[in-house]
């Protein structure tokens, strides 16, 4: 017999550049007797999706941090790391996929991992011999390994070219190499837009976002 394979590749990449000169000491903010002044990172991130079947579908993601930076306030020089940060792998499922009169309604469910590929106890040499841990902003990785749960719910009217989107995201922190556990992450995200033409349109994201305490 006959078979069709479905199977599909997406590789995808995007750039960040951030900077900011609000600095957190725990869970206060640094004043202006502060050491840094200033926080700035530029960041590549690299991502592969492989469609096993229809329903499910293998992701592999990774970033490299170009350059994370903690500038030293009145001089000219930072505390600095660069390198790769995480692999994370995050198989998703559709649990739901219907057309039904030119709409789409699909439930879509992934759970993995976030494993820690970068440094996450990196020193630097304050005097000599005697060397201190770059803070941990400036770490390529939190260093614990992490579950991570996703759901998503897509209402898509193809006809009238309009969509709705919803995405739940949860990051279940582990305990790294120093025993020290980051605080979970999670968020929601609503999306809706609509189409002109063929490649343009317009999208509306409305996001929330939680961060537990480091411990």
């Amino acid at each position: 017999k006959l078979r069709t394979c479905l199977c599909s590749w997406i590789f995808s990449t995007s750039y960040q550049y951030n900077t900011s000169s609000i600095i957190y000491e725990g869970n206060k903010q640094i004043e202006e007797d502060g050491f840094y002044d200033k926080l700035s990172s530029d960041y590549l991130f690299l991502k592969t999706d492989y469609g096993l079947s229809n329903n499910l579908t293998f992701s592999l993601a990774t970033g490299y941090h170009i350059r994370k930076a903690l500038h030293i306030k009145d001089e000219d020089s930072t505390n600095s790391s660069s390198g790769f940060g995480d692999l994370i792998f995050l198989p998703r499922y559709s649990l739901y996929n219907t057309l039904n009169n030119s709409i789409r309604t699909e439930i879509t469910l992934g759970i993995g991992l976030k494993i820690p590929i970068g440094s996450h106890n990196d020193s630097i040499e304050i005097v000599p011999n005697v060397w201190e841990l770059i803070p941990p902003t400036i770490q390529l990785s939190t260093g614990g390994n992490d579950l991570i749960i996703y759901s998503s719910f897509l209402k898509n009217n193809n006809k009238k070219k309009i969509r709705f989107f919803v995405n739940t995201l949860y990051i279940k922190k582990g305990y790294n190499s120093l025993n020290d556990k980051f605080g979970d992450y999670a968020s929601l995200s609503l999306y809706t837009g609509k189409s002109f033409l063929d490649n343009w349109g317009i999208t509306l994201q409305i996001k929330g976002e939680w961060v537990g305490k480091l411990s």
